[in-house]
């Protein structure tokens, strides 16, 4: 029996992933603390109520964060904010989930996605798509599940958002494979593997690969599955991610008694049950016992077979109780809230990182122009009295030239004036002329 990343653990994950994942920094008292503060703006309390719901009770008390939600919803309904109330019933449809009450968390589920159509708001409808598909896959109503997935996936695609859009094709592709129509789950696989590789999402990376692991082990492609379960476990092994790292060893496991090579087989699955049980993932271990119990069976370890088939059953009964199955559900849904919440606040965080470098390098640019813009002001200035100063002066010859001009007129007309009086008191050159002529005259004459 095989751990797969299947239907319960791949709803978990986006049921965590794309719910209501909050990013707040603040304690969880800090946020009891702003919904209690009535000078606080609404949408501020609102928001801190729904994020202390999330935080302390959903997970461990969900009735008690059923209450809470109630409590968001009316004061939502008496202010006239529709999106809180939206908000509040997609968390009682959340409590209700985990409490194994689907037919009421359908349709508070449906509540929720009417005011956020009416809204337009595609994120929550998106949410609440992605839930009701959740449901309907719980009850193995495999084909709505996928219509309602499919619905979300278009508008995670509107939404140009790769990270949900990733996440929607492997849910899809989970209930194909719960179908047996594995062509089909291989290909929403692909897809939403290429789309976590090309944004670097590490967790959506090791999920696909062992989702296609699962696959080609299916097939009989023993080698190949190897290849994608390795794939899978390197990266859960870099991230710290105890779940995965159980869950790919137990699939190992099957891989290598398949290939009858039992001493690995033991191994990885003995590895698996020794992960599984220090963080307490019950269905991991039922699996890990039951790899232990094929592989001692096979081989003839009759004493060892029988001691991991009777750990296998105790678990197996475990999850079938009823009580135990809805804990175990939301011992694995806090686990992956949790884990999920640290990576996007660590996402968020990044984010923030950069919009501060972003933000600095934008104060740089405005400071270099304001400095370019005062030095060109200067510089105008400075050209600008200097302007006037050429100008003055310009003025100035101007002026001067004027005067220079109008006393050598006056010097040359004083000039010719002069002349017109002499020409006037002596006797022109005719008059000379003729007085010389006569004295000539005479002076033959005597």
């Amino acid at each position: 029996m095989r751990i797969k990343l299947n239907r319960n653990i791949v709803l978990l994950f986006l049921f965590v992933g794309l719910l209501s994942i909050r990013l707040s920094s603040s304690p969880n008292d800090s946020l009891k603390n702003v919904w209690l503060d009535k000078t606080k703006n609404d949408t501020i309390r609102l928001d801190a109520l729904e994020g202390w719901i999330w935080d302390n009770y959903l997970f461990v008390n969900p009735d008690t964060a059923f209450i809470l939600a109630q409590k968001e919803y009316d004061y939502a309904k008496q202010k006239g904010i529709k999106k809180y109330m939206a908000g509040a019933l997609k968390t009682q449809g959340a409590s209700l989930y985990l409490r194994g009450i689907y037919s009421k968390a359908m349709e508070f589920y449906g509540e929720a996605l009417k005011i956020y159509e009416e809204l337009n708001n595609r994120r929550g409808e998106a949410a609440c798509l992605l839930n009701i598909g959740n449901i309907y896959s719980e009850q193995k109503y495999y084909d709505k599940a996928i219509e309602h997935y499919t619905k979300g996936l278009k508008i995670e695609r509107e939404l140009g958002d790769a990270k949900n859009e990733a996440t929607f094709l492997n849910n899809i592709g989970v209930n194909y494979k719960s179908k047996g129509d594995f062509g089909s789950a291989m290909e929403y696989y692909k897809i939403s593997l290429a789309i976590y590789k090309k944004i670097d999402n590490k967790v959506g990376i090791a999920y696909a690969e062992n989702n296609i692991g699962n696959i080609v082990q299916s097939m009989g492609l023993t080698e190949e599955a190897d290849a994608h379960y390795r794939s899978s476990y390197s990266i859960y092994l870099a991230l710290g991610d105890k779940k995965g790292e159980a869950m790919v060893l137990n699939n190992l496991s099957q891989i290598y008694a398949k290939k009858k090579e039992f001493n690995s087989a033991i191994k990885y699955a003995t590895k698996s049950l020794e992960i599984a049980t220090a963080v307490g993932l019950l269905g991991i271990m039922r699996d890990a016992q039951f790899s232990l119990y094929t592989v001692y069976k096979t081989e003839g370890n009759s004493k060892e077979a029988l001691i991991a088939y009777e750990h296998y059953f105790v678990f197996r009964d475990s999850m079938q109780n009823e009580e135990s199955r809805r804990q175990v559900m939301q011992q694995e849904m806090q686990y992956n809230y949790q884990k999920q919440k640290a990576v996007d606040q660590k996402e968020f965080e990044k984010e923030k990182a950069v919009s501060v470098e972003k933000a600095q390098q934008q104060k740089l640019i405005i400071y270099a122009a304001l400095i370019i813009l005062v030095v060109v002001i200067v510089f105008s200035f400075i050209i600008y009295k200097r302007w006037q100063v050429v100008k003055k002066q310009k003025a100035f010859i101007e002026k001067q030239k004027g005067l220079v001009e109008e006393k050598q007129k006056e010097i040359l007309d004083s000039i010719h004036y002069a002349k017109r009086i002499q020409q006037s008191l002596l006797p022109t050159e005719k008059f000379i002329d003729r007085t010389i002529e006569k004295a000539k005259s005479s002076h033959e004459k005597k």
